[in-house]
């Protein structure tokens, strides 16, 4: 296996001979259900204080298929989220999705945005380039309700939001290219009023 590619912990626990030290099912707050498959896994460096991650998106997590909860947060992941989408299309029960405090590069992959069963999406503090999507707030497929894409080096204008949105959180503020202060720009799109279950919205 590359270790440029896997994590090595998670890689140890998606093993059908894994020791029971690796078994993430003992380790809370994961939680597994009755035939000892993992529904929720977190392995957030700010919760364990180690680096779960060093390098590149854990494709072993494709292999978790009942998972509804992942966390993999602040763990200094580097990687494209083109590969994040590799890993949760497989993922057909994934329900909340958090990678805040990592190092994913580059534009945002629509897939992100597209996911049937979708509906908390946390991307905030990472290295995301681009344009928000037409995708990401018109995609007539996206179930999400929580979409956080703060503190990226995003730019351009807010794109609509299509009729029926289920959003109920929008945070795009602190966004912008390293010393370029042209970030999220325009006015907030009349199409807003669509979002009619939006609670929190934040662009500054």
């Amino acid at each position: 296996d590359n270790p440029a590619a896997i994590c090595t912990g998670l890689q140890r626990a998606v093993d059908p001979n894994r020791a029971t030290e690796d078994d993430l099912c003992s380790q809370a707050p994961n939680i597994c259900d009755m035939d000892g498959r993992l529904m929720k896994l977190v392995l957030s460096g700010s919760d364990f204080g180690n680096l779960v991650c060093k390098s590149g998106f854990p494709q072993s997590a494709a292999n978790l298929t009942r998972l509804q909860i992942l966390d993999l947060s602040k763990n200094r992941i580097t990687d494209d989220t083109a590969s994040v989408v590799a890993v949760i299309s497989k993922l057909n029960t994934l329900e909340k999705l958090f990678l805040h405090g990592n190092a994913l590069d580059g534009p945002l992959d629509c897939g992100l945005f597209t996911h049937a069963t979708l509906q908390v999406l946390w991307l905030s503090e990472n290295l995301l380039k681009g344009s928000i999507p037409a995708c990401a707030t018109q995609s007539t497929q996206s179930k999400l309700e929580q979409i956080s894409l703060k503190g990226n080096q995003l730019a351009g204008p807010i794109p609509d939001f299509r009729q029926g949105s289920p959003l109920i959180m929008f945070d795009i503020s602190d966004n912008g290219p390293k010393g370029n202060s042209k970030g999220i720009n325009g006015t907030l799109p009349y199409s807003i009023q669509n979002a009619k279950l939006l609670e929190f919205l934040d662009i500054s």
